[in-house]
């Protein structure tokens, strides 16, 4: 038996073509895991004659189906039947899900985002966490119909507006990547939230609604080439944890020294802070990215202190990333 830790489902069974569906139930409640994981890939290759036991398993509280290859067509009507079903992870879809008939109620979801596939998704008012790295809506108006919405990750495609987020007044832990906005205007009224991922926002601009984010403990800005001044992010007062990657126009860094709490910083990638100042970071206590060549002042000392915040700070935060 094989055992598949998933950072957001819990330890999955790995699915085996030799395993009965009464041995899969047995092994889940015998091991205490959460439901199961299915693998198939060119390599392992199942018989599709072999999915019928799927029919079988409706006992289920977790589905992770990945399939790394998008010619093996499934089809996932075995869901109907799935009447204790709280997770699902489905990493390609080649045919259509009806939420409407799953008789139990989605806590987790994780899917491509393709509207004509997922039928009457909008019924899930159950939802808590929801990620996809297929979002192609042009915002994220879709998900005001999940407002118990405490986590949300997507990468998206065609998204050009934040619109639709502040009603998402729950959310814990966000995370995006990929959207063509300016600002971050629709994020200022999400003062629960104590984790943010933003990534590859080629036209970001401006940050500085960020300050309604009052309780962002982590905070992580990955390639955002046009984004010059960070210097908003020091009303954040109880941030633990900042990095900034892939930013080549970061101006300075002198907005630190107003976040006593701070307690890990990192400027990497193509970053460089373009005054060449890192003093601001002197009572910082881990600083990755200090030794650039033209800084006044390097840390290699903090640089090697990784698995002192690593292992603490950041895995308490748990960053929900795309699964």
């Amino acid at each position: 038996m094989k055992i598949y830790k998933y950072s957001s489902f819990g330890n999955l069974l790995k699915y085996e073509e030799n395993l009965t569906s009464k041995e899969i139930k047995d092994l889940i409640e015998s091991n205490n895991l959460e439901g199961l994981r299915v693998s198939i890939d060119p390599i392992s290759n199942i018989d599709k004659s072999k999915l019928k036991i799927f029919k079988d398993t409706t006992f289920l509280k977790a589905l992770s189906w990945y399939v790394v290859y998008y010619d093996f067509d499934v089809d996932f009507e075995f869901l109907y039947n799935y009447s204790q079903l709280e997770k699902l992870h489905i990493q390609t879809l080649s045919n259509e899900v009806d939420f409407s008939r799953i008789p139990s109620k989605i806590i987790e979801l994780d899917i491509p985002f393709n509207l004509e596939k997922l039928k009457n998704i909008k019924e899930l008012k159950t939802l808590k966490k929801l990620g996809s790295t297929e979002f192609t809506e042009k915002d994220f108006s879709i998900c005001s119909n999940f407002p118990d919405l405490d986590s949300l990750s997507l990468t998206c495609k065609k998204t050009k507006s934040l619109k639709g987020l502040s009603n998402l007044s729950k959310l814990v832990h966000l995370g995006l990547h990929g959207v063509n906005c300016t600002e971050l205007g629709d994020l200022e009224s999400l003062n629960k939230c104590t984790v943010l991922t933003i990534s590859s926002f080629k036209k970001m601009r401006d940050i500085s609604s960020i300050c309604g984010l009052e309780n962002l403990k982590y905070l992580e800005i990955d390639g955002c080439p046009n984004l010059v001044d960070f210097s908003s992010i020091a009303k954040l007062k109880n941030l633990e944890v900042l990095t900034i990657i892939n930013c080549k126009n970061l101006s300075d860094i002198q907005f630190v020294r107003q976040m006593p709490n701070l307690k890990q910083l990192s400027t990497l990638g193509t970053t460089i802070i373009n005054d060449c100042d890192t003093t601001p970071a002197e009572h910082v206590p881990v600083f990755f990215g200090s030794q650039h060549k033209k800084y006044n002042k390097q840390y290699p000392e903090k640089e090697i202190k990784e698995k002192l915040i690593t292992s603490n700070t950041i895995s308490q935060l748990t960053v929900l990333l795309p699964y």
